[in-house]
C-alpha cells in the first residue's frame, strides 16, 4: 500500500503552478526541437531522421533532468520545516526514514511524469526507423537512474539544508557532480 504522505505530496506538487509551467515548457521545448529536427532533415532518409530525433531526445532528457529535477525535488522537507509543519509530520507514527522514503518516492513519481510525457517523441524516432527498441529502453533506463540519483541528492539536501535556496544549491551541485562523474 502506498503511504498517504506520498499521495499528499503528489497532490500538492501537481497543483503548484510551477509544475504546470515546467511541464508545459519542457514539452514545448521537446516539440520545438522535434519540429526543428524534421525541418532540418526534410530531404534525408527516414532512418536518418529517426536517429536524429532519438539523439536529440536523449540530449533533451538529460538537460531536463539536470535543470528541472534538482529544483523540483530539493524543496519537499525544507518547506515543511519553513512552514512549521515538519513537527506535525514527525509527531505521526511515521519513522523519519519512512518520511524520507515517502518524500523520495513522490519526487521520483514527479520526475517520472516528465519522462513519460516525452515518450511520444521517442516513439516517433522508432516509427521513422533506424533506432532499435533496445536503444530506447537503454536511454529510458539511464534517464530513470539519473532521475533516481538526482531525487536522492535533492531529498537529502532538503532534509539537511536550513533554507530552500541552500537545498537547491546543494541539489544542483550534487547533481552536477554526479553528471560530470558519469560522463
Amino acid at each position: 500500500a502506498t503511504s498517504p504522505l506520498v499521495s499528499l505530496e503528489l497532490c500538492a506538487a501537481f497543483r503548484r503552478k510551477r509544475f504546470v509551467a515546467a511541464l508545459t515548457a519542457s514539452l514545448l521545448f521537446v516539440v520545438a526541437l522535434l519540429v526543428a529536427v524534421l525541418a532540418a532533415n526534410a530531404g534525408e532518409r527516414p532512418t536518418t531522421i529517426g536517429q536524429t530525433i532519438f539523439i536529440s531526445f536523449a540530449i533533451t532528457i538529460g538537460a531536463v533532468a539536470g535543470i528541472i529535477f534538482p529544483a523540483a525535488v530539493s524543496t519537499s522537507i525544507v518547506e515543511e520545516r519553513i512552514n512549521k509543519s515538519l513537527d506535525l509530520l514527525l509527531a505521526t507514527r511515521l519513522r523519519p526514514w519512512e518520511i524520507f522514503g515517502a518524500k523520495l518516492l513522490a519526487s521520483l513519481v514527479y520526475c517520472g511524469m516528465f519522462l513519460v510525457a516525452a515518450l511520444p517523441v521517442v516513439a516517433l524516432s522508432f516509427l521513422f526507423g533506424g533506432v532499435e527498441p533496445s536503444a530506447i529502453v537503454a536511454v529510458y533506463a539511464l534517464a530513470l537512474a539519473h532521475a533516481f540519483v538526482v531525487c536522492v541528492i535533492g531529498t537529502y539536501a532538503s532534509a539537511t539544508a536550513p533554507t530552500v535556496v541552500r537545498a537547491e544549491i546543494i541539489s544542483y551541485g550534487g547533481a552536477s557532480a554526479f553528471t560530470f562523474f558519469i560522463l
